[in-house]
């Protein structure tokens, strides 16, 4: 399927786009709020600055895609693979990331706020200036993270041990200067 023939399929009321194969596909700007797309292969796609809102992306391959200024605002990404992608700017407020895969991913300033990232691999990811306040970070992976100028006020279960800190404001409001 491609880009023309999904914007159709869409304006006919279709929601549902399961398992559909839209691989390096140009989505630029579009709204695809509230849609269905369990299991797709998005994998190096343009999706800058589109509206998935309250969409399921459960189970979807979104590697290496271009992701930054996209709106997944209350979007369910459980289990979803981003390895490489590009969320600069992103809008994940309230998003559903539970066992995502984020490794090596651009989060810079991406809102995170009320997301749940339990469990998601963001080894090597790139978290400069997020905003993960409020955010579940319980068993999620922060080796190598770059969490730079980032706020994690009351988030819970973060674990530091391997993550690069510097400016960070932490779960308990505390700034953190140094480098670790």
């Amino acid at each position: 399927m491609d880009s023309w023939e999904l914007v159709q399929r869409k304006a006919t009321g279709e929601w549902n786009f399961k398992e559909v194969d839209l691989r390096g596909a140009d989505l630029q700007s579009l709204d695809l709020s509230k849609l269905v797309f369990i299991g797709a292969d998005l994998s190096g796609a343009n999706l800058k600055g589109a509206n998935f809102s309250r969409s399921s992306l459960r189970g979807a391959n979104l590697m290496g895609a271009n992701l930054s200024y996209t709106i997944l605002e209350q979007a369910s990404l459980y289990g979803v693979q981003m390895m490489g992608a590009n969320l600069s700017h992103a809008n994940l407020n309230g998003a559903n990331l539970t066992h995502a895969n984020l490794s090596y991913t651009n989060l810079y300033q991406a809102n995170l706020s009320a997301a749940n990232l339990y469990g998601c691999n963001l080894e090597n990811a790139w978290l400069v200036g997020a905003d993960l306040r409020d955010t579940d970070l319980e068993k999620a992976n922060f080796k190598a993270v770059n969490l730079t100028d980032a706020n994690l006020t009351d988030s819970s279960g973060f674990n530091q041990s391997d993550a690069i800190i510097c400016n960070t404001i932490m779960p308990n409001g505390e700034l953190m200067l140094s480098l670790l």
